[in-house]
């Protein structure tokens, strides 16, 4: 069992009309401390700090010591007891069951309910609702593997081994892929971080526990196959919509949610030569400034008088998120492109063929992403550099076999 420390002092500021102050217990485990009233309320002159009790041999005095001691002994079979149901002992909980309060016992499933509702609760500031959703499918997820894998509907925290999450891990893979399955782990571990530092748990188990490494590939539109998408000439209105969308995220890195709510606040006057896109990415809630180029702003032009524009005081006209990434799937098919479009690709073209394969620096393509650090962009980006230093060692090789021929010219 952990060290309790449980002292008696007299709470002297609380001092009251009669000159009479409480007693109050305090209980310590592990550095954290709890106070409790006792009820009992004496002369400052009548407490003896050094033994813990209360001066006198009165039937009172001896009363009140009495109680003193039972309440002493109440704590500690408390911890005792909370310590037998694998349940962890804190100040917070025993003061808990002195005042008859019922302590229930952490399971996997009401510690989701509490850290979903808690986020709920910061919704638009610190959370997203895609966020939020995030968790919600993490929590239904495990409700089936714990139906399917282990014929329960819940698993005490206290009760949860090591091993919990391979075999989670296993059964994920069934149906998604690893980079999927990282992140829902990464998250079920943001959660049991949250039971530990609410005291559910007294450690996170998970919080070493190994993730698959997966090398992700940066998908993105070369020259090429940007310019077809450009070109590309749709009859259905919806696909052409989609598909200025799709190319103004090209020319501007802005994701799904910055793009969809767009609007005449956002593009500051003339500076260095270029209209700005003003936004604060909802993702890491940082904000960030991109130049308005002039194909971007050749689509907000076109849509400047679009009724759907008009209705929402948005600057483009867009579908949900889940409907332009279907529909991008038939952009692409239309359009002789192999790769699996979805929105976020739009981003990644940015950066890649519009910034990098440019000469841009990575630290402004990281200021024009918004990212929070140009770590962040070096480790998604490494490959494209790549891409970029390969294309200038051709070029290099080309005009130094150029030189060359010129030279074996002249000396022959």
């Amino acid at each position: 069992m952990e060290r309790i420390n449980v002292l008696f002092y007299h709470y002297k500021s609380k001092v009251n009309s009669k000159g009479l102050a409480p007693i109050y217990l305090r209980i310590t485990i592990n550095g954290k401390s709890s106070k409790y009233s006792t009820g009992i309320k004496i002369p400052e002159k009548d407490w003896d700090a050094s033994k813990n009790r209360i001066k006198g041999r009165s039937t009172e005095v001896t009363r009140y010591n009495n109680q003193l001691d039972r309440l002493r002994s109440q704590v500690l079979d408390i911890a005792y007891d909370l310590e037998r149901k694998n349940m962890q002992v804190s100040p917070d909980k025993i003061i808990k069951a002195l005042k008859g309060e019922r302590i229930e016992q952490a399971t996997l499933m009401n510690t989701f309910d509490q850290y979903i509702s808690g986020i709920q609760k910061l919704e638009g500031r610190s959370y997203q609702q895609s966020t939020i959703n995030k968790f919600k499918y993490i929590q239904k997820h495990l409700k089936n593997f714990l139906k399917t894998e282990m014929d329960l509907d819940d698993v005490l925290l206290s009760e949860m081994k090591k091993g919990f999450l391979s075999r989670y891990e296993q059964f994920c893979l069934q149906r998604v892929e690893q980079i999927t399955v990282n992140k829902e782990i990464q998250r079920i571990k943001h959660v049991m971080n949250y039971a530990e530092e609410h005291e559910l748990i007294d450690k996170n188990i998970f919080r070493n526990y190994r993730m698959k490494h997966v090398n992700k590939e940066v998908v993105f539109l070369n020259e090429d196959e940007l310019k077809r998408l450009e070109e590309k000439e749709f009859q259905i209105e919806r696909l052409e919509y989609v598909r200025d969308f799709f190319l103004f995220s090209c020319y501007t890195g802005l994701g799904y949610a910055e793009s969809e709510a767009l609007s005449v606040f956002n593009i500051s006057q003339l500076k260095d030569g270029f209209k700005w896109i003003e936004v604060v990415r909802k993702k890491t809630q940082l904000s960030y400034s991109v130049p308005l180029l002039p194909k971007a702003e050749a689509l907000l032009n076109k849509y400047a008088n679009h009724p759907l524009c008009e209705i929402k005081g948005t600057l483009l006209p867009v579908y949900s998120n889940q409907k332009v990434n279907s529909y991008l799937k038939e952009i692409a098919e239309l359009c002789g492109i192999t790769k699996r479009l979805t929105h976020h690709v739009a981003r990644k073209t940015f950066a890649s063929t519009v910034l990098i394969l440019n000469d841009v620096p990575m630290d402004i393509v990281s200021k024009a992403l918004g990212h929070s650090n140009v770590t962040i962009t070096q480790k998604h980006y490494a490959k494209v550099r790549d891409i970029g230093l390969a294309k200038h060692f051709q070029n290099l090789k080309n005009k130094v076999d150029e030189q060359s021929v010129k030279y074996l010219k002249r000396v022959s």
